[in-house]
């Protein structure tokens, strides 16, 4: 009998917070990790010695992750994004891997599931040619929506300026507009 009684009580609380825990839109604080895909983009490469330039034809290979952070007061959180991403192309001599350092601004729009975000920063090819710069902008949308656990789709542009290094004494500076699908799972602690 106290079995049944604990089972019951344990079931009560848990649809209760179920039920009366805010939208993760009032998350407090929100961190989590998301694959990335790069199907699309357009842009150059131009050799820093001639000025030479030519559109790179991209491999639909190009993924990556990506991390974030972020405090909010109702809907609108800002924090830290960081991005790791494997850039592929036809011609394996141009591949390079991305890290981006970004400020995140996410704005979720309450009762629908969407929340749009912003993010700029730097960003740097591992072969360390030089510094760089990103912005990027998207729309994501929560496929599953738990007190404690979002899992969202999400579509995004980016747009990068940066140096990379593709051999000896040859430097591109890749200037790329890019379209980013990715799939995300945040753990939102709420107020």
């Amino acid at each position: 009998m106290r079995w049944i009684r604990l089972m019951s009580a344990i079931t009560l609380v848990s649809a209760t917070m179920a039920v009366m825990a805010p939208a993760s839109a009032d998350a407090f604080f929100r961190a989590g990790a998301e694959l990335r895909w790069v199907p699309l983009s357009h842009g150059t490469m131009t050799e820093s010695e001639t000025d030479a330039s030519f559109e790179p034809d991209r491999g639909l290979g190009s993924t990556g992750i990506g991390v974030r952070a972020l405090f909010a007061m109702g809907p609108i959180g800002l924090g830290a994004k960081f991005n790791l991403t494997r850039h592929v192309f036809d011609n394996d001599q141009l591949d390079y891997n991305q890290f981006d350092a970004n400020a995140q601004l996410r704005v979720g729009l309450p009762m629908t599931g969407f929340a749009g975000y912003v993010e700029l920063g730097p960003a740097v090819s591992l072969d360390l040619a030089g510094l760089g710069y990103n912005a990027g902008a998207g729309l994501e949308f929560e496929l599953v929506d738990l007190p404690l656990l979002d899992t969202h789709l999400g579509l995004g542009a980016q747009y990068v300026s940066l140096p990379i290094d593709v051999g000896p004494n040859t430097t591109y500076q890749h200037e790329d507009l890019r379209a980013i699908i990715f799939l995300g799972v945040d753990l939102a602690l709420l107020n």
